[in-house]
């Protein structure tokens, strides 16, 4: 298999290289500057490489348009020519797809009284000529009793010229279709070829597509064989590839990446290759690519592909791709594209956001350039991150503009403007007061509060307002939360949070390390509260601890530190260790208050009888027989059967 599947991109390259020579022979070139007298010299210097020979005389044809070239050329494919440099230029022609009229005489005659042994390159290279004296002179030298060298270089070049590849190696097929157009016109005879051509180069594109089509299945029947140490390789020669094998390694790379496997430098690499791609939807892809995969060197070959980028189609790709990786060398190819128009526009924005909130985009000229890009759009037309831009570098009206947007009628469009505006403090009471109408303005409301409202009257404040989800409400609170100071917090937690959950939650943003008395005081009176209400929850386990995280500086704190954790030692049942706590039996009375339906509580009644039998109240044993004795007839039931 895996020879296999090397095998076949070689057939395609063959296929391709046919169909671009037919293609180019169809086309009709503009005129090129006439031939250069240095391209002759090179060509003429023996001392110079055959490969810097043959580039010189394919330049020389190339750029022969005039009578002056075309003389030039037979000159030297004449006899006299040394035949080193007679044979590279025959070379060069018969490699041009299409070469200027007049060369075709000396070829024919170099056909004739050349070297045999040069007969098969310069019949390739009256294919290149065109002409009916070119073509009856192939027919001519590929009959049956010419040297085999010699018909197959007439057929191959007979199939080139006409693209009459249906006819194949039959001489008299051959014959008998140059019989049939020997009398065409000029203009006709090139019709004739034309149709041939086209008909030519369509089977070569089915071909082509049927050719691509046995290598994608071969590709991908491989690729679920190949051991997965060797699929990164395959992957990055796919993606070098093209076209559909091209695409055909990017469905696979995706399916990888959705589960979960490690993608090698290898992948990365043959990425960042693709970049520089002529074709407009590889350098997307390649970006977007890039984007997931986050490669090595990714930031900075982006950021160089986006400064040379010139289709808008690509640059939304480069730019978004950019956006992961800020580089000061992307401001001005951002402000060219986000300056472009609305194609571009969106994905500019947020890469230019994304350079100022790494202090990259700090000159002044700039900023107004962006103010002045976003203006001219209007803040209707904006996303998000194109809001927040233009209240970072537009001035007051352009704040403004955007502030009327709350309370505009598209619900993602007063979000956008909320959020944009939520960290400015001359808006927060504007943002507020609108999400207290709209449960979708929530998160906006959350950033104005915690940047500019962080006070127990602030989180009272946010709980008044309809949160979209339970869980938008739970992280909007805990976000306020942080943001306030510890006094603040536990008013706020004392005061304004009703629900023992949520208490817990923001009681548990705060830490065990005090900066003094004052603070330690604080901490302590939080972790007391954390852990009262964890029992609230009947959460005996975290109670205690958070009982263990006070740090005890008077005997208030300490008394309230022993009841709750003897309570909470009770309720796990771990008798010996609470009563090794020093506490009267009110507390043990209280702690069994608490649960007094657990299975274990007729346990801890009797240990309470035992241990406090002469202090108890009458009221009280009272109370504590008839838990040992509910217990005690629900056993006997259980033995009875009743």
């Amino acid at each position: 298999m895996h020879a296999e599947h090397r095998k076949i991109p070689y057939k395609i390259r063959s296929i391709l290289l046919r169909g671009c020579l037919i293609a180019l022979a169809m086309s009709l070139a503009s005129a090129a500057p006439g031939a250069q007298p240095s391209s002759a010299r090179v060509l003429a210097d023996t001392s110079a490489t055959d490969e810097a020979r043959l580039a010189a005389a394919s330049t020389l044809v190339r750029n022969a348009t005039t009578e002056n070239d075309v003389r030039a050329i037979n000159s030297l494919l004449s006899r006299e020519t040394d035949g080193t440099t007679r044979r590279i230029l025959i070379d060069a022609i018969a490699n041009a797809p299409l070469v200027v009229d007049g060369l075709d005489e000396p070829l024919i005659g170099l056909v004739g009284l050349g070297a045999p042994a040069d007969r098969p390159a310069t019949l390739r290279a009256l294919g290149s000529t065109a002409t009916q004296r070119a073509a009856r002179v192939l027919v001519n030298h590929a009959a049956p009793f010419m040297p085999s060298e010699v018909s197959e270089a007439a057929f191959d070049s007979l199939i080139r010229m006409t693209g009459r590849a249906d006819l194949g190696t039959d001489h008299d097929t051959w014959r008998e279709w140059f019989d049939s157009v020997i009398d065409l016109e000029e203009p006709e005879w090139h019709r004739e070829l034309l149709r041939g051509l086209r008909g030519h180069a369509d089977t070569l594109n089915r071909d082509l597509d049927s050719a691509f089509l046995a290598t994608t299945d071969i590709y991908k029947r491989h690729f679920r064989v190949v051991p997965f140490q060797d699929r990164d390789g395959l992957l990055a020669e796919m993606l070098r590839a093209g076209g559909a094998l091209q695409q055909l390694g990017i469905e696979l790379l995706y399916r990888e990446i959705a589960s979960n496997r490690q993608i090698g430098d290898a992948v990365g690499e043959a990425a960042i290759e693709i970049l520089a791609s002529h074709t407009t939807e590889t350098r997307i892809e390649a970006a977007r690519l890039l984007a997931t995969l986050r490669p090595r060197e990714a930031g900075t070959r982006l950021t160089r592909a986006l400064e040379i980028e010139t289709e808008p189609p690509a640059a939304k790709a480069l730019l978004a791709a950019c956006a992961r990786w800020p580089r000061v060398a992307a401001v001005q190819p951002a402000l060219r594209w986000l300056e472009f128009g609305s194609e571009t526009r969106d994905e500019a924005a947020a890469l230019l956001f994304a350079l100022d909130a790494e202090g990259l985009l700090t000159s002044p000229a700039d900023r107004r350039r962006v103010a002045a890009a976003l203006r001219s759009a209007g803040p209707a037309k904006l996303t998000p991150d194109g809001l927040r831009l233009m209240v970072l570098t537009g001035n007051e009206l352009d704040r403004e503009a955007i502030a009327s947007l709350i309370d505009d009628s598209d619900a993602s469009t007063r979000g956008a403007a909320a959020a944009a505006l939520a960290k400015r403090p001359e808006f927060a009471g504007r943002v507020i007061n609108a999400a207290t109408l709209d449960p979708t303005l929530y998160p906006a409301a959350v950033t104005a509060i915690a940047s500019h409202r962080p006070t127990p009257q602030g989180y009272a404040m946010l709980r008044q307002i309809q949160p979209p989800t339970p869980v938008a409400a739970n992280t909007g609170l805990l976000a306020v939360a942080r943001s306030m100071t510890l006094p603040d917090l536990l008013e706020a937690a004392e005061t304004h949070e009703s629900d023992p959950e949520m208490r817990v939650a923001i009681l548990s943003t705060v830490g065990t390390a005090a900066a003094s008395p004052a603070e330690r005081e604080l901490i302590n009176r939080t972790k007391l509260l954390l852990a009262e209400t964890q029992l609230e929850l009947e959460h005996p386990e975290p109670a205690l601890a958070s009982l263990a995280q006070v740090v005890s500086s008077d005997d208030a704190t300490t008394s309230r530190v022993t009841e709750l954790r003897v309570t909470s030692l009770l309720w796990l049942n771990r008798i010996e260790e609470a009563s090794a706590l020093e506490t009267g039996a009110e507390t043990w009375l209280r702690a069994i208050d608490r649960f007094a339906d657990e299975p274990h509580a007729p346990q801890i009644a009797n240990a309470t009888l035992a241990r406090f039998e002469g202090v108890l109240q009458q009221e009280e044993r009272e109370r504590l027989s008839a838990i040992v004795q509910i217990a005690e007839s629900g056993t006997d039931s259980e033995q009875t059967g009743g």
